[in-house]
């Protein structure tokens, strides 16, 4: 079995300002480089569903652009772009992977 992970960049905000926003969430939170801030939240490493919630409120919450990057199994590659909170963006390498109904070819 591969590596499961997800990250979540933000362009902007400095490290304080995205601790600040996790509200208490457990998390770890890289310093400011280049204007960019990394965010490894524990939450979202135990349900992927939680992805797309998080990342929309920290991008609405700080104004600023956040890349959330998923990685299941190092097979499958899913990311989500939020703009001032909404979608702007978005792939998934397979989209059907955790689809129940899927044909399995």
């Amino acid at each position: 079995m591969g590596n499961t992970y997800v990250n979540y960049t933000l362009l902007g905000p400095s490290q304080e300002a995205v601790v600040a926003a996790l509200d208490g969430r457990s998390a770890i939170v890289s310093p400011a480089q280049n204007g960019f801030v990394v965010v490894f939240d524990e939450e979202s490493e135990q349900t992927s569903d939680s992805i797309t919630e998080f990342g929309s409120s920290l991008s609405g919450d700080l104004h600023c652009p956040v890349l959330a990057v998923f990685v299941y199994d190092d097979d499958v590659l899913y990311y989500r772009l939020f703009e001032h909170g909404e979608l702007a963006d978005e792939y998934d390498s397979a989209p059907d992977q955790f689809d129940e109904d899927a044909d399995p070819d």
